[in-house]
């Protein structure tokens, strides 16, 4: 987190992974936040594009906080009653500006401990804009919801896997 805190000091200008990072380090305090990660595979005319913003789930609710140049591609305020419905409304936006999205990446929780040694764990979930992008939207978000998606167990579409973590 001290790279949040030398944006902070430093007031210089950031992109998108930055804002990431200083996202996280000015919600760490509040705990009933659960934080996760989600990136954006996209293209324009041919030319690939990746942008990263995050996910924040409280009560209920989604949205997202970022950066980007476009105002719909960052902040969305937490009012979205599902995550599918919160990625929807990306897909959207990047049509409006003729993107077109091949893939979004959806994060493990981040912890809110600032000092803590553990890795952000950035890709979790690989989805595609398809047929069963709701019903994994909608698989992830439950996980999320029963704080499943933790570092000690992580059920993943069912499967019980036991991630070991060796010191």
């Amino acid at each position: 987190m001290d790279v949040a805190k030398t944006i902070i000091k430093e007031s210089l200008p950031i992109k998108c992974l930055e804002a990431v990072i200083l996202s996280l380090y000015l919600t760490s305090e509040i705990p009933s936040v659960q934080r996760f990660p989600i990136s954006f595979k996209s293209s324009f005319q041919g030319t690939v594009h990746k942008h990263i913003i995050l996910g924040v789930q409280y009560s209920g609710k989604y949205g997202a906080l970022g950066l980007s140049r476009r105002s719909t591609l960052m902040y969305k305020e937490l009012n979205f009653e599902s995550l599918h419905d919160l990625l929807q409304e990306f897909i959207k936006c990047y049509e409006e500006c003729y993107h077109r999205v091949h893939r979004i990446k959806l994060g493990l929780p981040v912890t809110h401990d600032c000092q803590s040694m553990e890795s952000v764990i950035w890709k979790f979930v690989v989805l595609k804009p398809d047929n069963d992008f709701k019903d994994r939207c909608d698989t992830f978000a439950k996980q999320l919801r029963r704080k499943v998606l933790q570092r000690g167990c992580i059920v993943v579409w069912g499967m019980v896997f036991l991630i070991l973590i060796w010191y």
